[in-house]
């Protein structure tokens, strides 16, 4: 899924399978949101959050030429999540 705001293309959710991922599917499908976003006059791929244990995802995203920002997060609650074990990532990709 893909959102668009203020100029700025977000890779919001996406799924993959892993016995699939020779074939370079997400491949395909980032140049083709690229070309699209392009053509809409879109000026920036906001690549999303990438939990920091996902290697991986994350290597995919830098191999599009992105830059990763760290994430800082505010809570309001009586105690904070433990870090590490709340789900949210600590790190955002954009190109």
């Amino acid at each position: 899924v893909f959102l668009t705001y203020r100029g700025t293309l977000t890779y919001k959710y996406g799924a993959s399978d892993e016995e699939f991922l020779n074939l370079r599917t997400n491949h395909i499908l980032f140049a083709e949101a690229i070309r699209r976003g392009c053509a809409e006059g879109l000026r920036e791929l906001d690549f999303g959050r990438t939990d920091p244990d996902n290697e991986g995802l994350a290597r995919f995203k830098r191999s599009w030429g992105s830059e990763e920002e760290q994430l800082a997060y505010t809570y309001v609650a009586p105690n904070p999540p433990k870090k590490g074990g709340h789900g949210l990532a600590e790190r955002v990709t954009r190109a």
